[in-house]
């Protein structure tokens, strides 16, 4: 491909950057933010009130989602509704900051607050941005992506 102008080639490259964004640099965040879960709420407490969801729940990746890409940027939420089969005072998608800044953290409140450590932060949002800092996944994600568009670079 033959490239007329600088203005040319930046419209280019931003479009297979948010492309690679939207797609590989996605998924790859989706799929550490579930070993998160895992490893940060799953693993750390077993429930004795309730039980866990087989569908829909806070690891269900259909309740990880971007917004719109644009100018290179990404935001991506967990946007797990609270459990409606539970009699509880908390609705709307926001079980992710319960779970994340845990019993009274960002307005958010457990139903029965006890001294289990259901009550307690389990950051698995923060730890995904560190595992994914450490692990250079997101990185590699987007070098994937750019390759796929026709764009080879080295990312160090």
């Amino acid at each position: 491909m033959k490239v007329k102008s600088l203005k040319e080639l930046r419209k280019i490259v931003e479009k297979a950057i948010d492309d690679s964004l939207e797609n590989e640099v996605f998924e790859a965040t989706r799929s550490e933010e579930i070993k998160s879960i895992g490893t940060d709420v799953f693993d750390v407490y077993t429930p004795k009130i309730y039980e866990r969801r087989a569908f829909g729940g806070i690891n269900d990746e259909k309740n990880i989602v971007h917004d719109e890409v644009k100018n290179g940027t990404i935001k991506i939420e967990n946007i797990t509704e609270f459990n409606l089969g539970y009699e509880t005072e908390n609705k709307g998608p926001e079980l992710a900051v319960l779970i994340e800044y845990g019993h009274g953290g960002k307005n958010y409140y457990y139903d029965y607050p006890s001294s289990d450590d259901f009550c307690d932060p389990r950051p698995f949002i923060a730890n995904t941005i560190k595992r994914l800092k450490k692990s250079g996944k997101h990185k590699e994600a987007l070098k994937n992506g750019l390759k796929r568009n026709n764009i080879n670079i080295k990312i160090k």
